[in-house]
């Protein structure tokens, strides 16, 4: 089965993916890959800059939109409305005490149709800190905006998920990450499926006096696949660099759903943004709405690719291989075709390819994310002089090197 994921997938990342690429076999949510790339492209194009600078500054707009602040119920109001306006009619709001004060969680739901059990939360934090009276646009108007903008493309794509989708404004979360805690903890309780969470930071903010459009992607322990997913697909759907740190990991929302044992992906913005938390400096003014989009894209290409991978445990192959291997291609010597077979054990980023004597690459024959499963491939010396060749399966660490003749 062949992945829509880059042609050229990142192998090299900050952790090594071998110990994680076995996430179907641990978690106990089987996968398969998904199944069309332009799917992806005709969703993604829907994203508007536009859309998500407005609703930044709508948020932005807003006074006292701390914990206590007096206008928290008017922006729960508000991010209810902006919901269905984007086409979602199951909204609801999930509400918890802090402080002998009534916080809102706002919820949008996409139901999923073949697994609806089984669940991807999409989330980011609404609230600020106690001295921002106004602004908070970057932190986090712009992670709420990007929650929103995901629901609204979505739904404007006709997007038919496989999985169940919700969509989530969390409250509290600049004073200990309460509401995704609150949150969290209650799907833990009560076996909640959720596959995947993520997570949106600051993403407006980029520092316009360098080149480069980095863009964090915050990695947790078991989550090293979507990781590394989200990566490829950043790479290749948009013009970001993705940057793989751990710096706030635990002082976000996704850490509330990784605490709970669920698996977590977390996007921020990698220039990190100097005004965050200084009364009213945080404003729209300072950000980058387009390089916003950006992260807003990838991480749709991402949630499409997930939902479309996900099994039922009834659809996980039975019987897969145990080890990575390479076999001797067949026939050998080969007139001018001949048929390579490999292993691959755990989903990992596999390269095959055929060199001749002098270490030239003279054919690729794999270079994708493969699935547990055993592969066969052929080589078609056509055009090709006889002699001595040499075809090498590259998967993770793992590296094997075979011998084949070409006879003409």
């Amino acid at each position: 089965m062949k992945s829509i994921l880059l042609k050229s997938f990142i192998a090299a990342t900050a952790m090594t993916l071998m110990t994680l690429q076995a996430l179907s076999q641990t978690t106990g949510y089987p996968f398969e890959p998904a199944s069309r790339s332009d799917l992806i492209a005709d969703v993604i194009r829907n994203v508007s800059d536009s859309a998500v600078a407005s609703t930044i500054r709508g948020l932005e707009a807003f006074q006292h939109r701390y914990w206590e602040g007096v206008s928290r119920d008017s922006v729960v109001w508000w991010i209810q409305d902006a919901y269905r306006k984007g086409g979602i009619s199951e909204v609801t709001v999930d509400a918890f005490s802090y402080y002998q004060t009534e916080q809102q969680n706002v919820i949008a739901t996409i139901p999923g149709t073949t697994l609806p059990e089984k669940e991807i939360v999409v989330g980011g934090h609404y609230d600020v800190v106690w001295n921002q009276f106004r602004g908070g646009a970057d932190d986090n108007a712009s992670g709420t905006a990007a929650v929103i903008e995901m629901a609204r493309v979505l739904m404007a794509s006709n997007y038919t998920p496989r999985t169940t989708l919700r969509f989530i404004a969390f409250a509290a979360e600049e004073v200990g990450l309460k509401g995704s805690n609150d949150y969290a903890t209650k799907a833990k309780a009560a076996n909640r499926q959720i596959v995947l969470m993520m997570n949106f930071g600051m993403i407006g903010y980029r520092d316009t006096t360098q080149p480069d459009r980095d863009a964090w992607i915050v990695q947790y322990p078991g989550s090293e696949y979507e990781a590394s997913l989200d990566s490829a697909l950043m790479r290749r759907y948009t013009t970001l660099s993705p940057v793989f740190t751990t710096t706030f990991s635990e002082a976000s929302d996704s850490w509330s759903f990784h605490s709970q044992g669920y698996n977590a992906i977390f996007n921020m913005e990698a220039d990190v943004n100097p005004y965050r938390h200084y009364g009213g400096a945080d404003t729209s003014g300072n950000l980058d709405f387009a390089y916003a989009g950006d992260i807003i894209r990838s991480a749709l290409a991402l949630l499409l690719t997930i939902d479309s991978q996900v099994m039922s445990a009834e659809e996980a192959p039975a019987r897969l291989p145990r080890e990575f291997a390479l076999n001797q291609s067949y026939p050998n010597p080969s007139n001018p075709s001949t048929r390579i077979g490999f292993s691959v054990p755990v989903r990992s980023p596999v390269s095959l390819k055929v060199y001749d004597l002098l270490g030239r690459e003279v054919a690729v024959l794999v270079s994708d994310l493969l699935e547990p499963g055993s592969y066969e491939k052929t080589f078609n010396g056509v055009g090709l002089a006889s002699g001595v060749y040499f075809y090498r399966l590259e998967a993770g660490k793992f590296v094997q090197t075979r011998k084949l003749m070409l006879q003409k």
